[in-house]
């Protein structure tokens, strides 16, 4: 996502890891330090592995809605392909995902029912993190998160951009940002539909949760975040987003001015709820519509982003600005003061609509 931000955040990063693993010994540990207990709900208490860190906030860890993830799985019966009269049966289709876990787990490298799309936020030898694929037998994109007790707490083990991500979104990581994509996916698709102009030009994939069979769940306690002294949430450790695959004419370029100001345009038009990387946004090839493939809500990943950029020069300076701002110069009272935030001064509308619905017509959009 944030690729041109690496040089200057590697160099940030290791003077941060500095002085987070160089902390004296003889220093008075801090009492209130926000911290997070993670255990599967079937183990007992002595199993848990704890992590503390003062960028851990509540927000992230209020992401998962049941009520709104058991909404939209995958539906039962056929599902017809993107401009396709082509279906696939939905139990088909979960067998080959349940195959493909099993295949995951066992350590393979190829997959009898789908490709291989991106593996780079994903840790092989702890196999968690993400992985995503394209459906050898249609046109679908499974995006599989997979996370462990122990995986959950390290923020540092399943890449570089997992770990800018939790320093900039307040303790985020991919497998929580996750469950925004089809929250904020409702957000917007009803954005699009409300504008005259956009609403001819741009579309989304439709997208569903899907979990396994046998699916094991992570009991997370959180300790000294928030507004409140302890708090217990769960959600899923395996879970996947299966996406229409699109079929590109042609991916957005940076080295196109006119691609370059049509997607800044978009997000702005979208209040900067969707990643702006260039290469979320390309022409589909049978309809001509410019395709927003990645709806991930951006501000959960990254925090609060301004709405207005010119160029992508000043985007990509911006994060640069705040990741440092966020990984080495927020004083103990600056982070202390966001842990006391009331999460609605914060939290995208659309997430809080699917919690308590101001609006019916977005809570129950279809996707």
């Amino acid at each position: 996502m944030i690729k041109s931000i690496y040089c200057v955040s590697i160099l940030a990063l290791c003077v941060n890891n500095c002085l987070l693993f160089g902390r004296s010994p003889y220093r008075t540990k801090d009492p209130l330090e926000p911290t997070i207990i993670v255990k599967y709900d079937t183990d007992t208490p002595e199993t848990a592995c704890t992590f503390t860190n003062r960028h851990l906030s509540e927000y992230p860890l209020t992401l998962f809605d049941k009520e709104l993830f058991d909404q939209h799985t995958l539906p039962q019966g056929p599902i017809t392909y993107r401009n396709s009269k082509k279906t696939v049966q939905s139990t088909t289709l979960n067998k080959h995902i349940e195959e493909l876990l099993q295949e995951v787990l066992q350590g393979h490298k190829e997959f009898t029912n789908f490709d291989v799309l991106c593996r780079k936020d994903f840790n092989r030898h702890e196999c968690c993190g993400l992985e995503i694929f394209k459906y050898k037998h249609g046109s679908l994109v499974v995006k599989l998160f997979i996370d462990t007790k122990e995986g959950f707490v390290n923020p540092w083990g399943k890449g570089f951009v997992p770990i800018f991500l939790f320093y900039m979104g307040g303790g985020t990581n991919r497998h929580l940002s996750g469950f925004t994509r089809i929250s904020n996916l409702q957000f917007v698709n009803k954005k699009i539909a409300s504008d005259p102009y956009w609403s001819k030009r741009v579309d989304t994939p439709r997208k569903w949760f899907w979990l396994p069979e046998n699916s094991r769940w992570l009991e997370i306690t959180a300790r000294n975040i928030g507004n409140r002294k302890e708090f217990t949430t769960k959600i899923p450790a395996t879970y996947a987003i299966i996406a229409d695959a699109i079929e590109a004419e042609r991916v957005f370029s940076f080295t196109s001015q006119e691609d370059s100001s049509t997607a800044l345009a978009i997000c702005s038009m979208l209040d900067m709820r969707v990643d702006p990387h260039i290469t979320n946004f390309m022409i589909e090839k049978d309809t001509k519509k410019i395709v927003i493939i990645d709806t991930e809500h951006f501000q959960t990943i990254v925090g609060d982003v301004r709405f207005q950029f010119n160029n992508y020069a000043e985007w990509v300076m911006h994060l640069i600005e705040k990741c440092g701002k966020q990984m080495l110069f927020s004083s103990k009272k600056e982070l202390r003061t966001a842990q006391k935030l009331n999460i609605e001064s914060h939290a995208p509308s659309a997430l809080i609509a699917s919690k308590t619905p101001h609006d019916p017509e977005l809570a129950v959009q279809p996707c």
